[in-house]
């Protein structure tokens, strides 16, 4: 119970993160349009994915040095790496 528990979380913060990183680069668009562009930058390539929830757990384990560490840099520095996924001039063929 304890390993589903734990896959259910990762994915939630992984989704969390991409949703984020959408309504970053869209703050005009509805939630609705956030909706539809987070999973294919949270769930596309499982590297990506992976990338992010390493992002998430080394950007909390890291600022735990800093009191407010967690709360402060926790959130951002997965954010603005979901922001360079999901930039279209990166990905050029």
């Amino acid at each position: 119970m304890l390993a589903a528990q734990v896959g259910v979380a990762a994915a939630f913060v992984i989704h969390h993160v991409a949703l984020a990183a959408v309504a970053g680069r869209d703050p005009d668009g509805g939630i609705r349009s956030w909706s539809a562009g987070a999973p294919a930058l949270d769930f596309g390539p499982p590297a990506r994915g992976t990338a992010l929830l390493g992002a998430v757990i080394s950007a909390v384990l890291l600022s735990l040095v800093v009191p407010l560490g967690p709360l402060l840099l926790g959130p951002s520095v997965p954010v603005l790496l979901a922001l360079s996924f999901a930039d279209p001039r990166r990905h050029t063929s």
